[in-house]
Formats: structure tokens, C-alpha cells, sequence
């Protein structure tokens, strides 16, 4: 019982090392094609010019650009901060309406809004010309925890891991 543990375990180690191998492929592609979909993207630095938006190319892809998620999508970039109920308030709408316009088009408020900020933070990322916690501040994030936290969560690799794999930098 002792032994077959211990084999079960060395197992385990043996798969994790595949599965983080193929994470790390994975992850490379992923940066490669943030990368090259937004080489001219500016960080999120004061005074800086304003990020493009990739989250608008998509929602002109499914023809929503127009539509209650495009304005939200804008407010969002503008206010990465926002909660549901000043979103609202700024578009001029309740609460209630605007869950309802972005459910019509399969979008949560919450979803969008983290999707605005790893969005901006991929930028910010990338250039990699402040650290991590200003990164995540700038972003929208309370502190850098939870921006890792999230940040892991949707990428699979920690915020230093994709910033070192963006400049080409990993492993070395």
C-alpha cells in the first residue's frame, strides 16, 4: 500500500511533466499570436496613447460593434474599475437593461470587464516597462495577487511567465 502510493506519485510527477510541456507549447503560441495581433499596441503607461482595443476587432467580427456590449466595451477601456452599476449610470441605462442587452449578445458584465483588463494588461505585459503591481493597478486589478490570480486563471501561466515568453526572453 506504502510502495503503490509512492509509484502513483512518481507517476503523477511524470505527467505533470508532460502536461506542463505541452502548457508551455501551448503558452508560447498563445503569446506568439497576442504578439503578432498587436505589435503597435502601447502600454499602459501615464501620458501614453491610448492601448488599441481587440476586443472591438471581435465584437465588429460577430456585428455587435454597435451594439449595448460595444458601448459597454468602451466605457470599460476608458475605466477599467467601473462596476455594473456606474457602467450603467455613464451609458445612461439601469442596471437591469444593460444585464439584459449583454446576456441577448452571450456576455456577462463581470466576463467583459475581465476581458478589458487582462486585454490592457497583455499590453502592458508585453512592452514590459513597469512592474507587475503597477501593472495590475493600471489594469484594474486591486492588487497584484488577484491580477495573478485572474491572470492564471484565463492564460494558464503566471503574468511573468507570458511576459518573459512576449519578449522572447523564457528560458534563458
Amino acid at each position: 500500500s506504502g510502495m503503490a502510493i509512492r509509484r502513483q506519485a512518481r507517476g503523477a510527477t511524470h505527467a505533470e511533466k508532460a502536461s506542463a510541456g505541452i502548457r508551455a507549447q501551448v503558452a508560447r503560441a498563445c503569446v506568439e499570436a497576442s504578439v503578432s495581433a498587436s505589435r503597435t499596441a502601447p502600454a499602459l503607461i501615464p501620458g501614453a496613447a491610448r492601448p488599441q482595443r481587440p476586443l472591438m476587432r471581435n465584437l465588429r467580427v460577430l456585428g455587435l460593434e454597435r451594439s449595448c456590449a460595444g458601448d459597454c466595451l468602451q466605457v470599460l477601456h476608458d475605466d477599467p474599475v467601473l462596476v455594473l452599476g456606474d457602467c450603467a449610470r455613464s451609458l445612461g441605462t439601469s442596471v437591469r437593461t444593460l444585464q439584459r442587452e449583454l446576456s441577448v449578445a452571450g456576455l456577462s458584465y463581470r466576463g467583459l470587464r475581465q476581458a478589458v483588463r487582462l486585454t490592457l494588461a497583455s499590453a502592458a505585459l508585453r512592452d514590459g516597462a513597469v512592474g507587475l503591481t503597477q501593472v495590475a493597478h493600471q489594469s484594474g486589478f486591486f492588487d497584484s495577487a488577484h491580477f495573478a490570480h485572474a491572470w492564471r486563471r484565463s492564460c494558464g501561466i503566471s503574468p511573468s511567465q507570458y511576459a518573459a515568453l512576449a519578449r522572447g526572453d523564457a528560458g534563458n
